[in-house]
């Protein structure tokens, strides 16, 4: 990955997260890491844990953000999610995988952001 590209991935989580905090969520993890993978960041809301990507594109972007998660990706996630709750001994909780997706202008500057919730939950 260039470091460009590690920069807008860092700025699009700060933009996610300033989000979602206004949104009512309480930010518990930064890109945690464990088995699995690693987690963007980690949140809770209504009395459960999302798990949340955070994906920065180009407003001209070729694929729309949710096509860059695929299967794989999410299986990553939600081992990772498993494995988050296993550490810190959290026996059956609510969670689910959100998307934060973040659509820039050419200039750099944020157009809009859109929040997928449960983009695969867990059954």
């Amino acid at each position: 990955m260039s470091e460009h590209s590690k920069e807008l991935g860092a700025q699009g989580e700060a933009w996610a997260e300033q989000f979602l905090t206004h949104q009512g969520y309480q930010i518990i993890e930064r890109n945690w890491s464990g088995a699995g993978g690693e987690i963007d960041l980690i949140t809770q809301h209504d009395q459960g844990f999302v798990f949340v990507e955070v994906r920065t594109r180009a407003h001209d972007a070729q694929q729309s953000a949710l096509a860059t998660v695929d299967r794989a990706k999410r299986a990553r996630i939600i081992a990772a999610g498993l494995a988050y709750l296993a550490q810190h001994d959290l026996d059956d909780p609510a969670w689910r995988i959100d998307l934060v997706a973040i659509t820039l202008a050419p200039s750099g500057k944020v157009l809009r952001i859109d929040h997928l919730m449960s983009i695969t939950q867990a059954d």
